[in-house]
């Protein structure tokens, strides 16, 4: 029976061995080969442009070979070669190291309208649509308000965008605790706000898409009360030195015998 015990332990130690083993090293084809493309970015993408930059990432286990027929085609026109293109070592997960083979090309005088683009290495492909619209303007926001300074309870939030507004909202943090998100389609004030510092994070949707912006600030509640003494300081030292220049002038012209 003591025999039959340890032999199970012993199954179970190497069973669990091997799970452990198993979770721990992730799968090869997960990491390699892989074709991505970097640029440009996945839909939904419009340029106010006719000039775009393709960016394409072959990534192999370290001792491949470099990626033959590495090309593109764009809207279906012939494979041109991508044959300038650099290459780095990187390991991502030990013991494993990839390397990672780069090329860039730049687009020039696109036409107006939908475009298609395929890549290949080896036996690989990948695809990407994008748009051109020399008429489309990118969202633009711009916080006015709040700036890099203090507040009291009550901030306003004030912004301007270059199109009309769908839809914005925003969240803060007040150190690393969430405070709250909020709806709303145009400058507001916010109120009842604690003491600390803060971090906002503005998101606005208009017909051309979604655009963000973000500030930091401080909120005291004592910032009014914390003001008063120092103006009166400040008054108390101007009154000083007018009283010393009036002494001084007074001497000045009183004749000495």
């Amino acid at each position: 029976m003591g025999k039959i015990t340890a032999l199970l332990i012993v199954f179970l130690i190497g069973f669990v061995s091997q799970i452990s083993l198993a979770t721990a090293q992730p799968p090869i084809d997960a990491y390699a080969p892989q074709l991505s493309i970097i640029y440009p970015p996945s839909p939904p993408n419009r340029y106010e442009n006719n000039s775009l930059l393709l960016e394409v990432n072959v990534r192999l286990l370290e001792g491949s070979p470099k990626p033959s027929n590495f090309s593109y085609s764009l809207d279906g026109n012939p494979l041109i070669d991508l044959g300038n293109f650099t290459s780095t070592k990187t390991s991502y997960w030990a013991p494993y190291v990839f390397t990672l083979y780069v090329a860039k090309v730049t687009f020039e005088n696109l036409s107006e309208g939908n475009h298609t683009l395929a890549v290949y290495a080896d036996e690989m492909v990948n695809s990407r649509t994008f748009n051109v619209n020399s008429y489309y303007h990118p969202t633009v926001v711009k916080i006015l308000s709040p700036t890099n300074q203090t507040y009291s309870d009550s901030v306003p939030l004030v912004f301007t965008v270059n199109l009309p507004i769908k839809a914005a909202y925003y969240y803060m943090y007040r150190g690393h605790e969430e405070v709250f998100e909020n709806h709303f389609n145009g400058n507001i004030t916010m109120d009842n706000l604690k003491e600390g510092n803060y971090v906002l994070h503005l998101y606005v949707t208009t017909e051309n898409g979604n655009e963000s912006a973000s500030t930091s600030f401080s909120v005291s509640n004592n910032y009014t009360a914390n003001i008063i003494p120092y103006a009166i300081v400040i008054t108390l030292l101007i009154a000083v030195i007018f009283l010393v220049l009036y002494v001084y002038q007074l001497k000045r012209r009183i004749p000495k015998n």
